[in-house]
């Protein structure tokens, strides 16, 4: 009894065949499936662990023997359980802990602070706002029930400066048939981040108003978008002008 299933049961070459029947009498008979008394895992296996000593047989089907474990011992969740935020307990490291926030229907308003990442931050970067949403899940596509907002009044910056017009013309394009348009100008250099929205120029008593596409009068309609078409984040501003070295207040509203 030397042998390999000798020694698993107990039994060495010196054992009796009173040894022999005794052990073997003593094996349990576990059936065709047992379960494991537990579970667990290294770092390339999960095991099942206590499993019966004992005889599993006989193979009656395709399926046996087997050892069992409870469903419960391993992670799994349908789709809408975890959009839900539901939470799953740990067993033996095979399941994670934790729960996915559900912002389906929150109406959230973005702060800059990023010290809370249960709350959607914003930044004002390249002209361009930048938005992180709240860690979660964000499932719906509706404004009235899952949006983000982010403060206008806080997007939206304000700058200001008076400058003298130039005393040469430069040649501008005609917001209707791209005609050229010879008009003076200010020149503001703006060295930092910025998407201009909105200009207002004043020289005197004469207002002249820029739309957010380029557009603005000057004795005829002017559209520097065709002048230049990256005009409203170019490093330099120019606002045309119907008068060369005057001095203007221009006004610009950016992000």
């Amino acid at each position: 009894m030397s042998s390999g299933l000798g020694k698993a049961i107990g039994l060495t070459s010196s054992s009796t065949w009173a040894n022999i029947v005794n052990v073997i009498n003593g094996i349990a008979n576990r059936g065709t499936n047992q379960y494991a008394g537990d579970v667990g895992q290294g770092t390339d296996y999960i095991a099942l662990n206590k499993i019966p000593v004992g005889y599993y047989g006989p193979a009656n089907g395709s399926w046996s023997p087997e050892i069992r474990t409870p469903k419960s011992n391993f992670g799994s969740a349908t789709a809408a359980q975890v959009l839900s935020g539901a939470t799953f307990t740990s067993t033996a490291g095979l399941k994670a802990t934790g729960t996915m926030k559900n912002w389906s229907k929150s109406i959230q308003t973005a702060t800059t602070s990023t010290a809370d990442q249960s709350k959607s931050c914003y930044r004002i970067s390249n002209g361009n706002i930048e938005v992180v949403p709240a860690i979660g899940y964000w499932g719906m596509w509706d404004w009235n029930q899952s949006c983000i907002r982010v403060p206008i009044q806080s997007a939206v910056k304000y700058a200001k400066t008076t400058l003298t017009t130039s005393n040469n013309e430069y040649t501008f394009k005609n917001a209707t048939n791209n005609n050229p348009e010879p008009r003076y100008f200010t020149s503001w250099d703006l060295n930092f981040s910025h998407k201009i929205l909105s200009a207002k120029i004043t020289i005197g008593n004469e207002v002249n108003m820029m739309s957010g596409d380029g557009y603005c009068t000057a004795d005829g309609p002017i559209a520097l978008a065709k002048t230049h078409p990256s005009w409203n984040t170019d490093r330099y501003f120019y606002f045309p002008s119907r008068f060369g070295g005057y001095k203007a207040t221009v006004e610009i509203w950016y992000i």
